[in-house]
């Protein structure tokens, strides 16, 4: 989206973390840095899923996996999202 957000008509960031422009992507798992999040069958089924088809509950349950942070990325530790361009995607 940064890089090209003429392309992208729209962003949704249900089940990830909000990054913050002019700080790095990392910034937002160091507030919390012993939280882990995992969305149970229920939850997506009522809060994430629910206007959705059958389907795309199943997919999307299929592939829940605990995240790893990648906190020792380099990719997540620069200042990735600028000022100029944060919010240029609804």
């Amino acid at each position: 989206m940064e890089r090209h957000p003429e392309k992208i008509a729209v962003a949704v960031f249900v089940t990830a973390t909000m990054p913050a422009a002019g700080k790095p992507m990392s910034f937002a798992f160091k507030q919390n840095p012993d939280k882990t999040f995992l969305f149970g069958p229920e939850y997506l089924a009522r809060r994430v899923y629910q206007l959705s088809p059958p389907e795309d509950l199943t997919l999307a349950m299929s592939m829940v996996r605990p995240s790893r942070r990648f906190l020792n990325d380099a990719t997540m530790n620069g200042d990735v999202l600028t000022m100029g361009r944060y919010g240029a995607v609804r």
